[in-house]
């Protein structure tokens, strides 16, 4: 196989010999590796060394570009590293070979590059982006709305190779005469803080200076002099700058030092900070460097704001207490840096990663999954959103649509030389399919049939116990598991997959901007309700009270799960069936659940409609309540669930009511976060888990008469609404897409299929 690099530099930086590191696997796996370099540097001859083909790319001319185009078709594998690369990704967007862009930069690159970079939403499925850092990984949310594959990089195990003990790390009395030594890496400049570090240094108690001693190593900053100049005016006999050292020299400096501290404005990745936990050396960081995400404050290190000197100050001071007079407390804090380096920075955990990754782009008999479509539009949206993210992890993704049948299964025939890994569907859709009259297609090809059940269990009673053999069951609530387990013990495998919302990668309108003040989407099914109750009179016993006494319970206690209220009044009513009997009264009476939904489904967009506040509402049904009439409210009926979406773009707030789930979510939740828009919701016990008053605003239903008091008072401080819209997207961004969920489905259940 035939690899492309494309480094901006061949300069003894992070991002360069990062990169090294990769093509040294790639070599030995016995890969064939050309590098194209923009920048000569001093780690060519390293590359050299490698017997690498080394090609300088001097820019991307008409004639330059086509000769680039041409060459990148002989490739199996291109890997661009660095933003800087951006223009080489523009000209890879337009041929079919599977890219790798491993970004490391923060967000002064991404402003610099601003005008060259590519569009990344519409970058083709098979250009694969990867983040260097958790920092990197939210820059591209926040900014662009894209969810960008964590992968960091490694560093290459020199402390045992030295002959370090990994369980003993450190020595309880400081290396250094006696003093608490922090150790400074990288270039001299306001990037990385350095005039940050001379500020906090002189705020320091004259007793604490005396034990500290603080060496600055690396090269200044050209166009920097200022900074130098802070530097040299700040140096003494504790505080140094000594210029730079080859590497190996360096990584014997930070063994000897007490602490690592990075004080950056902007640093995605310092790979001082894991080469000083490989060393058992904790960090001092600010909170501009992503690797501080990695780690947990006072186990591996300290966090401060960045750019505070007069906060870096404060830590310092505390490390330095901790260093001399808890000595045992520091050796712990280094085995947990250790701990840290070994679960996420070691060369094992990243050549696993990375062959894996390579594996999935180049294999041509990728693992396939079939996705059921062709049930209803919002189901639809899931299952795109999941074959859109699994195509970007190297899966080969089949649509099978339930109203095309025939074309379907022909494009199945093509589909099956390759293995499938899983069929996955919502709500039983193509649950049964069969060829041969008897026996279930899934179960004949040996796929493994994955259901997500959208709704609650009792409405698909009949399905649930006719899954096919060796097929997984995975329910939207909790609480479904519990059911699941109890009256269809015939499916064997089941688990919680909670909702996931859209994202449609736009930047959000501000909510100053925004015309819909509250939106609610969702049908009013009250007046519809007659069409699934069963025939009370078939029952040898009071059905139709035994119903009613279940619905006012629910209203009267909204926290009574549906089925429990249902059962508990068939049992008072003196009604003892077996489990089998139960499940299919609770099938037969599922109105009454619906009957509490509608209640407070209406009751809450009611009581803001009366209060005056403006609601514009979509769905059916509404239109036969009265006070639906009122001038504030704006009837929109019926739309597909691509306009509600949409819709959600302008909405200041989205109100939703759940559909008697109580703990798990809704996807109108996290459609209308990703939007930009507040949402104001009852709460379950999953939300309540998830996330805080800053992100979401959440009310108990019995309280739902406080409503218009609580949106109100969001209304009036739209500032504060600002502040909510951007926690929560982020919280979603990061946690609750489709694109999540695909990530989760695969960790928690494909990779061991």
């Amino acid at each position: 196989m035939r690899i492309l690099f494309i480094s901006h530099q061949l300069s003894l930086t992070g991002a360069p010999m990062v990169l090294l590191d990769v093509i040294r696997f790639c070599l030995k796996e016995g890969y064939s590796v050309d590098v194209r370099y923009f920048t000569d540097g001093d780690l060519r001859p390293s590359f050299e060394e490698l017997g690498v083909r080394l090609i300088h790319q001097e820019g991307f001319d008409a004639e330059k570009a086509e000769e680039f185009v041409f060459a990148a078709r002989e490739y199996d594998l291109i890997w661009a590293n660095t933003i800087v690369c951006n223009q080489a990704i523009h000209l890879l967007n337009l041929i079919d070979k599977p890219v790798i862009w491993w970004l490391h930069e923060g967000p002064a690159y991404f402003d610099l590059f601003a005008s060259s970079l590519p569009d990344f939403a519409k970058l083709r499925p098979g250009i694969h982006i990867l983040a260097v850092s958790p920092r990197v990984r939210k820059l591209g949310m926040y900014r662009y709305n894209e969810d960008w594959e964590l992968f960091p990089f490694m560093v290459a195990d020199t402390f045992r190779g030295a002959g370090g003990d990994a369980g003993v790390c450190g020595t309880l009395a400081p290396q250094v005469a006696g003093r608490v030594r922090f150790l400074f890496c990288g270039t001299i400049g306001v990037r990385k803080g350095v005039d940050v570090l001379c500020a906090a240094y002189r705020l320091l108690p004259p007793q604490i200076r005396k034990q500290i001693q603080i060496d600055l190593y690396g090269n200044p900053e050209d166009s920097e002099k200022d900074v130098m100049q802070i530097l040299r005016q700040t140096e003494d006999a504790h505080f140094r700058f000594w210029g730079s050292l080859p590497h190996a020299q360096m990584l014997e400096e930070i063994r000897r030092s007490d602490y690592v501290i990075s004080p950056s404005r902007d640093d995605p990745m310092p790979t001082v900070t894991a080469e000083g936990w490989m060393c058992g050396v904790p960090a001092i960081l600010s909170d501009a460097c992503g690797i501080s995400e990695y780690m947990e404050v006072g186990k591996e290190g300290f966090v401060f704001p960045s750019m505070d000197y007069q906060k870096l100050a404060e830590v310092m001071e505390k490390a330095v207490l901790l260093r001399l007079e808890q000595p045992e407390k520091w050796q712990e804090m280094g085995a947990a840096c250790r701990a840290l380096y070994d679960a996420a920075f070691s060369p094992e955990v990243f050549y696993h990663r990375l062959s894996d990754k390579i594996h999935r782009l180049t294999n041509p008999n990728r693992p396939g999954l079939v996705f059921c479509t062709g049930g209803i539009d919002i189901l639809d949206i899931f299952s795109y959103e999941l074959m859109r993210e699994f195509g970007r992890m190297g899966y080969e993704c089949l649509e099978m649509n339930n109203t095309k049948p025939q074309e379907s299964l022909a494009k199945l025939g093509n589909f099956l030389p390759r293995p499938i890994k899983a069929v996955i569907s919502f709500n039983h859709l193509m649950q049964n399919l069969e060829l041969v009259p008897g026996k279930n297609l899934w179960e004949q090809i040996g796929a493994c049939y994955i259901n997500i059940l959208m709704d609650h269990p009792f409405v698909y009673r009949e399905d649930l116990d006719r899954m096919p053999a060796g097929s997984v069951q995975l329910c939207i609530d909790r609480n479904h598991m519990d059911y699941i387990r109890r009256f269809h013990p015939s499916v064997g495998t089941y688990g919680f997959l909670a909702h996931g919302g859209k994202n449609l990668r736009r930047v959000p309108v501000p909510i100053r901007e925004r015309t819909i003040g509250v939106m609610y989407a969702g049908s009013l099914t009250k007046y519809a309700l007659d069409r699934i109750k069963p025939d009370f009179a078939s029952y040898p016993f009071p059905a139709e009270e035994i119903c009613e006494k279940a619905v006012q319970r629910l209203i009267r206690d909204p926290s009574v799960r549906s089925e429990v209220a249902i059962e508990d009044a068939l049992r008072e009513t003196g009604v003892l069936v077996s489990d089998d009997e139960m499940s299919k009264l609770i099938t037969e009476f599922r109105f009454v659940d619906l009957t509490a939904v509608s209640y407070y489904r209406e009751k809450a967009v009611q009581v803001l409609a009366e209060a005056g506040v403006h609601v514009t509402i979509f769905g059916t049904g509404w239109e036969k309540c009265e006070w639906t009439q009122l001038l504030n409210v704006d009837m929109r009926g019926r739309v597909s669930a691509d306009t509600v979406v949409e819709a959600m773009q302008n909405a200041r707030i989205v109100l939703n009511t759940l559909t008697w789930f109580k703990d798990g979510a809704h996807d109108r939740i996290f459609n209308g976060m990703l939007s930009g828009a507040v949402v104001v919701t009852d709460s379950s016990k999953y939300l309540k888990e998830i996330f805080s008053d800053e992100e979401l605003l959440m009310f108990e239903l019995p309280e739902v008469e406080t409503l218009p008091e609580k949106v109100g008072k969001l209304l009036e401080d739209p500032d504060r609404m600002q502040r909510m819209a951007d926690a929560g997207r982020m919280e979603v961004l990061e946690h609750h897409t489709w694109e999540a969920r695909a990530r989760e489905l695969e960790e928690g259940l494909l990779k061991d299929l």
